[in-house]
């Protein structure tokens, strides 16, 4: 073998090395900071507050049309009077604790999410003519089977 052929082999298995050590050292630590960015992002103050607002509007709008599935009657004022207040308060005492601060915001966001997700399996368990189907619904809505029980 010549001399350019062995160089060529060469540079191919740099290449080749490059390539490994990019997917297996680079990439992970490239992931895991654009996944804490993402995370920081999500449980910042103005994403919190801009989906409280979404959140809020959806609750009025499925109060006044009528929504079968929208948050209301308990669910609605425990929110708006109790809940609500409450993590403003939460989220003001640990305002300089920042680990703190983000755990309490993505609580927050995932209570608001579920109270919607709680309703809407309530309303499909309910409207549900087969039971297999209501099984399945009753499943996601573990938290609510002993205040609402399912219709027979």
């Amino acid at each position: 073998m010549s001399e350019w052929s062995w160089l060529a082999v060469v540079l191919v298995a740099l290449f080749f090395a490059y390539g490994w050590y990019h997917d297996h050292r680079v990439m992970p630590r490239r992931q895991a900071k654009q996944m804490a960015e993402a995370e920081k992002r999500r449980t910042s103050e103005e994403y919190v507050n801009q989906r409280q607002m979404e959140f809020e509007k959806r609750l009025r709008e499925g109060a006044e049309i009528g929504l079968p599935d929208a948050v209301r009657g308990r669910e609605a004022h425990i929110w708006r009077y109790l809940m609500r207040e409450w993590f403003k308060k939460l989220a003001a005492q640990s305002r300089y604790d920042e680990s703190k601060l983000s755990k309490i915001r993505k609580d927050w966001l995932v209570y608001m999410e579920l109270l919607e997700a709680s309703k809407t399996s309530n309303f499909l368990a309910l409207e549900s003519d087969n039971d297999t189907e209501r099984q399945k619904y009753d499943r996601l809505r573990p938290h609510e089977r002993s205040a609402h029980p399912v219709r027979s």
